[in-house]
Order: C-alpha cells, then structure tokens, then sequence
C-alpha cells in the first residue's frame, strides 16, 4: 500500500502525461502496442508526445483503452501525431471511405485523411439536422489539425 501511495504522489508531482508515466507495451501480435499512464483529455506535454511518435513509428498500431475523449478532445489528440507529408493515397486517382452514418472515431479518422467528402443524405429533417453536425466537424478537422475537407456535394437519397 506504501508503495501505491508514493507512485501515485510520483505521478502526481511529476503531472498526468509526464513522460516517466508513459507505457509502451507490446500487444504480442506482428503490429501494435498498448500505451498505458497517459489521459488524452489533457494536455499532453511535447517530450511525451515525441515519445508517442516514436512508438508509433515502432509498432505501426497504438491501443488506449478506457480513453473517454468528446469529439474535439479526439482531434486534439490526433494531432499529436502530425500531419502525413506523402498519405499512401496518392498513389491512386481516387480511394472511397464508405463510413456509417455517425461521427465515430472511425469516421472521424477517415475525415483526417481525405480530401473531399461526398454526403449521402435521406430527405428527411433529422438527417439534414446530421448534415449540420458533419458540416461542424470537417470544420473542426481544418482548425485542429488545419486540414481542409471539400465538400464534392450532398446527394438525396430516396
């Protein structure tokens, strides 16, 4: 118990995303590592997030587990891993993303990486409505991590 009390004083003293609190652990698969002792609903300090780079350059694939992150914090975080200079995608004319219809964690990543957006859209009110929320946040996707997303069009459907 002592010494659960003197590594949370540690970690404390020390902030919630110092880099001493940092984890990398390897999932044991080909590709991927867990990262534990960091909240990415607060502000992440430069030395860990260089720390983060690196682990994502060594493992291809990091896992948070029990992040609670609202949509903006998730952009935030996001952006700790920069911007792509040379996306895979450009070695292709065109790539489709056929993501669901809500603003997941899935969808927003998709958002990160494309150029321009198509929206499909049923005539109905709340729909539209959901047409607002993705106008709001490909808007947030250009301030955050100042990258802008054209809008090719909204397309009814029937």
């Amino acid at each position: 118990m002592a010494a659960n009390a003197q590594t949370q004083t540690t970690q404390s003293r020390a902030g919630v995303n110092a880099p001493e609190n940092l984890q990398v652990v390897p999932t044991g698969a080909a590709v991927g590592a867990e990262i534990r002792g960091i909240d990415l609903s607060q502000p992440v300090p430069e030395e860990t997030k260089a720390l983060l780079r690196q682990a994502w350059a060594g493992h291809g694939v990091l896992l948070w587990r029990d992040q609670k992150l609202p949509d903006i914090s998730f952009l935030e975080a996001a952006s700790i891993f920069g911007v792509t200079k040379e996306p895979a995608a450009r070695k292709y004319d065109h790539v489709v993303l056929d993501c669901g219809p809500s603003l997941s964690l899935l969808n927003q990543n998709a958002l990160r990486f494309a150029e321009e957006v198509l929206i499909p859209v049923s005539c109905d009110y709340l729909a539209l409505v959901g047409v607002k929320q993705v106008l709001r946040t490909l808007k947030d996707v250009e301030r955050l991590l100042g990258h802008g997303v054209r809008i090719t069009g909204v397309v009814p459907t029937f």
